[in-house]
């Protein structure tokens, strides 16, 4: 048995697959992928002679006949038409609750002399029939079935109780079309009741015969029109329809009144060409087996021969479901399209993995040194391992632990390293984790870069949020730790233009970033310390946001600094969290700092002070005491300092 798994074990994967992927297809929303193709070829069932429509239309409205009739309209056009010696007569029109004139229209029913369908209604599963009841009078149910788009494709031919049945509209007028005497069901009590066997509606594209209700009641009428027809009334105008809830989509997508529907029926019965389904689970099973062959034949063959095979078994799909509609049987041939095509694919990609699994090996090892992003970029591209690089905009982060190297003097160096270790993966897993290339470990410190060698239009928002992340990831990380050895960072991150590429020799090099931006950030970090802030961005890295913010980041500026090699001023930024506190806390610092930028040193005090517990509000307290004599200030701090 295990050499029949070893030496098959791609078929078996196959048919697991097949059903699975059968499961996914099955679901209401999709159905109207299995029906798309048959749906096509609909249209072209030729219109049976004996079906006339008597539609209660506009013209009948407007000719003084308004809706809602009274029970003596519809007993008058009843006579009229049962005069001409029809088969049958169904009146798609409900008779349910008492009214004036039921019993005119009761005899007139009564007297007819020929068999009639009235209508009666499912809802809640439960039954509704009809007032009027008699020998020639015979109860059909008008409820249809709609699939998830709507469109109306099948028709029960009967709804069963405990106590008998009834036969659906057009099955009934079916019935006796073809034996005036017949009764399929015996009657039914008012009770509860569930459809039974579906056939499927051929539709027609070519119109019924339709006659307006008000030439009827006006004996405009030639004699003998109605002799030997099965004849429909019902509503043909979209404004009762609509008001009876009596509208439905056909197979083209129109919508349409019910009595047509039920006319499509009747005519799909009388020229026998009714459609059956065959039963999802049956055609999922015969494709895994199919699969299970192909799988071979995919496995063993090369590439074209195995294109050409799954090429031919589209087409042998196509070419049976179209000969199965010819007769009578609907397969879900788009979903057999889709099951082919899965079953080549699951073939392809299982033949391809045990192809590349020395290879896995060799990379799994690799990227352990690397970052998965490039080491995915040089597989796609080797021409990345040429020395050299591109100029593009990115965003560049470097964080470092405060005071490591008093924390250092106080731990053995086995512990350093087991705690070091810790520290950065941790920090590595949320730089990976927001799409970053980790660019190089300077003892604690991390260096890392988005927009390369993968692009990442949201580049900067993703440094940001990468910097939040691993403050909150510090702070778990800390509660695991001896009292006393909480670690804290800080985080400088710019956004620029840099060079990214490979630089060294041909013998060493490494993937990285350069440029004076990338100065800028390291600089930004240092100035954490000073700022006694966990985060601080440049502007170009708020401007590079744009609307990227989506309520997650409040920025608040921090000051307008030149930093140590830099000639001009750049404003600085803290982010963080969304919330209402921050906000007041950001709106808050920035009156301050617009005051303070003003010399209005007295206001700037004031406002900070209200900060409390704020690190960067403390600092420019400190800072506003030493230069609150100055004559000379324009408002930018220099930094002598790295």
């Amino acid at each position: 048995m295990t050499k029949v798994l070893q030496k098959y074990y791609i078929g078996f994967i196959v048919i697991i697959s097949t059903i699975f992927v059968a499961i996914l297809l099955s679901v209401p929303f999709l159905h109207k992928v299995n029906t798309f193709f048959t749906d096509l070829l609909q249209g072209e069932t030729p219109v049976r002679g004996e079906i006339v429509i008597i539609g209660i239309d506009d013209a009948t409205l407007q000719g003084g006949h308004p809706w809602p009739w009274p029970r003596e309209t519809t007993a008058s056009l009843v006579s009229r038409i049962a005069q001409d010696d029809p088969r049958v007569i169904g009146i798609d029109i409900l008779f349910i609750d008492s009214r004036s004139g039921d019993e005119t229209l009761s005899a007139a029913l009564l007297n007819a002399g020929v068999p009639i369908v009235v209508s009666t209604k499912v809802q809640d599963d439960a039954l509704y029939l009809s007032k009027f009841s008699g020998n020639n009078i015979v109860p059909g149910v008008v409820n249809v079935s709609t699939d998830v788009d709507g469109k109306v494709r099948t028709i029960y031919s009967k709804f069963t109780s405990a106590s008998g049945c009834v036969e659906s509209f057009s099955k009934a007028l079916y019935t006796l079309y073809r034996n005036p005497s017949a009764r399929e069901c015996a009657a039914a009590q008012a009770d509860a009741v569930t459809p039974s066997r579906e056939f499927g509606v051929s539709y027609s594209r070519a119109p019924f015969q339709v006659i307006s209700a008000a030439d009827v009641l006006n004996n405009v009428v030639e004699p003998g029109t109605f002799k030997n027809k099965v004849v429909l009334i019902g509503a043909t105008t979209s404004d009762i329809a609509s008001n009876l809830s009596d509208t439905f989509i056909d197979i083209f997508g129109n919508k349409i009144p019910g009595v047509f529907i039920h006319a499509q029926a009747v005519n799909t019965l009388l020229q026998n060409v009714s459609f059956s389904y065959v039963p999802y689970w049956i055609v999922t099973l015969a494709v895994a087996v199919a699969g299970f062959v192909l799988s071979l034949i995919y496995k063993n063959q090369r590439t074209i021969v195995a294109v050409a095979t799954l090429i031919s078994s589209l087409i042998a799909a196509f070419i049976i479901s179209i000969v199965l509609y010819e007769f009578g049987v609907i397969v879900p041939v788009i979903s057999i399209i889709l099951l082919l095509i899965t079953q080549y694919i699951v073939t392809t990609v299982v033949r391809y993995l045990e192809v590349q699994r020395k290879n896995r090996v060799i990379s799994d090892s690799f990227a352990k040194y690397v970052n998965p992003h490039i080491l995915n970029k040089i597989i796609e591209e080797p021409a990345l391992l040429k020395l050299g690089g591109d100029r593009r905009n990115m965003t560049v982060l470097f964080s470092d632990i405060r005071g490591f190297t008093q924390l250092s003097e106080k731990m053995e160096p086995e512990e350093l390293v087991e705690l070091l270790n810790t520290y950065l993966d941790g920090m590595s897993e949320v730089v990976l984790m927001h799409g970053g290339t980790i660019d190089k470990y300077i003892g604690d410190a991390i260096m890392a870069f988005w927009n390369a060698p993968v692009n990442d239009s949201k580049h900067a928002l993703h440094a940001v949020l990468t910097a939040l992340d691993m403050t909150e990831a510090l702070k778990v990380m800390n509660r695991s730790m001896k009292k006393g050895r909480g670690l804290s960072m800080g985080i400088g991150i710019n956004t620029g233009d840099m060079v990214v590429g490979n630089v060294g020799s041909k013998r060493r090099f490494t993937y990285t970033v350069l440029g004076d931006e990338v100065n800028l950030a390291s600089r930004l970090e240092g100035l954490t310390k000073k700022y006694k802030s966990a985060i601080i961005v440049s502007e170009q890295t708020v401007k590079g946001l744009g609307t990227d913010l989506d309520g997650k980041i409040v920025f608040r500026q921090l000051d307008i600094v030149q930093v140590k090699g830099k000639e001009n001023p750049v404003a600085i930024f803290e982010p963080l969290r969304y919330s209402h506190e921050n906000l007041e806390l950001s709106s808050t610092y920035v009156k301050a700092l617009l005051a303070y930028q003003q010399k209005d040193f007295e206001t700037a005090l004031e406002l900070f002070a209200q900060l409390e517990d704020d690190g960067p509000s403390s600092v420019m307290i400190e800072r506003i005491k030493h230069i609150r004599n100055m004559k000379e200030f324009n408002g930018v701090w220099v930094w002598d300092e790295k």
